[in-house]
């Protein structure tokens, strides 16, 4: 057995063994991936087709796990797992404390549903509570015009007494013209941007707060698949870019198109680490899909077709062999809760970023934020997530006076902000 952690199990409710077998029609590539991008990639397919294959017949245990669909209105009806879920703070009734459709990887970063405008209030607490950094913003224009996502709001969003807005400062080229040029050739339609989110009292001539993340939108239809070259310069950017913080990749609706760039970024950090060999590339892309699945989605990665993306892509990597040029990344700290083990303790994912807690059936969890370096969090460990992190629960909070049936209001008719063009 090529992986020792995955163990077989029956298949959730809902899905086949033989739901990875070839879908028709085939995902194609896009017309303007480089033919000798395209070439690379159809001779992927067939190795794409057999991981494929063993991918179906491995189970990770948290897909026995009653993975459901989000208790959202506004959500995707994607069943996840609700023990890795993004968890917001706050009454029920506080529309910052909606449940988004994101989930936390292993890796701490989220792979989600776009969020629309009635999401905003939630999403702008998730940038503000765990110092988003990045999101890379997949889908196409058409799918956004139907979502309306709230990142593209071109006026401020009204809920009860609070507002928030989110205003695209600037088009960004990436540190020069290396990362910025060659993102913009592997995709063309693609565009980078920083977008400031202000909040504060409707009333209030000054918003109290604010919180900046870099925009990588990258137009990808459903019903292709994915270059390798701009998964590659993508993560690229993403390295230089993003350290140690937190990273959110969104698709329409939570799909595929998200989870494999999450893979692709865990790939290539693993590649700057020196960790990514010829030898172990299919054993990691592999590895990799069934922890999201069990993160994530046990629906994911039923399409050889990104696979073959990504398998192109570590291939294009092991190729350039720049591991050494590129720095050693920061590597995000998973935070673990202390406790005292009882006896037939079963181990739980917390929701905070794969953080784990031991808990028997009649003992409550209680213990200390612990990294792996020995440091505790709530000790006022230097460099903990308590350091970067911003208590927003004054920011947020809904006053009393607020009408019960307060509803998300715009001041205008929602529309899409024109994205400035990148020569």
């Amino acid at each position: 057995m090529r992986f020792p952690f995955i163990s077989h199990a029956p298949v959730p409710s809902g899905l086949s063994s033989t739901s990875v077998a070839t879908h028709e029609p085939a995902l194609p590539l896009q017309s303007n991936v480089e033919p000798a991008d395209a070439h690379e990639w159809n001779r992927s397919l067939p190795d794409a087709k057999r991981l494929s294959s063993e991918l179906a017949a491995f189970h990770h245990p948290d897909h026995l796990a009653k993975q459901a669909c989000v208790n959202n209105s506004f959500a995707p009806t994607t069943p996840v797992n609700h023990r890795t879920l993004l968890k917001q703070g706050g009454k029920e009734d506080d529309p910052a404390a909606r449940q988004l459709h994101a989930n936390w990887t292993d890796e701490g970063n989220l792979v989600m549903a776009v969020p629309v405008y009635d999401e905003a209030m939630a999403w702008t607490q998730a940038c503000f509570e765990h110092d988003i950094a990045a999101v890379v913003t997949l889908g196409t224009v058409e799918e956004h015009k139907q979502l309306f996502p709230c990142m593209e709001n071109n006026c401020p969003i009204t809920v009860g007494q609070r507002e928030v807005e989110f205003v695209e400062t600037d088009a960004v080229g990436l540190d020069g013209p290396s990362e910025g040029a060659r993102l913009i050739s592997a995709c063309p339609e693609a565009a980078v941007s920083v977008i400031s989110i202000h909040t504060g009292r409707a009333d209030a001539k000054k918003k109290d707060a604010r919180h900046d993340v870099t925009n990588y939108a990258i137009p990808i239809p459903l019903d292709h698949s994915i270059s390798p070259r701009t998964l590659l310069e993508t993560c690229r950017a993403l390295h230089k870019e993003t350290p140690a913080r937190p990273i959110a990749f969104q698709s329409p609706g939570g799909d595929d198109r998200s989870a494999v760039f999450a893979v692709a970024h865990t790939l290539f950090q693993k590649f700057a680490k020196g960790t990514l060999k010829a030898g172990n590339l299919e054993d990691l892309i592999v590895q990799q899909c069934v922890n999201l699945r069990a993160a994530r989605s046990a629906t994911l990665f039923d399409r050889p077709e990104h696979l073959a993306s990504l398998l192109t892509m570590g291939r294009m990597m092991l190729a350039e062999g720049r591991a050494g040029r590129l720095g050693t990344p920061v590597s995000m700290r998973t935070p673990e809760v202390v406790t005292d083990k009882p006896p037939g303790a079963v181990p739980l994912r917390s929701a905070m970023k794969g953080g784990r807690a031991c808990a028997g059936e009649d003992r409550a969890i209680s213990g200390k934020l612990r990294f792996e370096d020995g440091t505790r969090d709530n000790e006022g460990a230097s460099g903990g997530h308590s350091k970067r992190r911003r208590d927003v629960r004054d920011i947020f909070r809904q006053p009393e006076a607020s009408a019960p049936d307060d509803e998300v209001q715009l001041r205008q008719s929602p529309g899409r902000r024109i994205r400035p063009s990148v020569d």
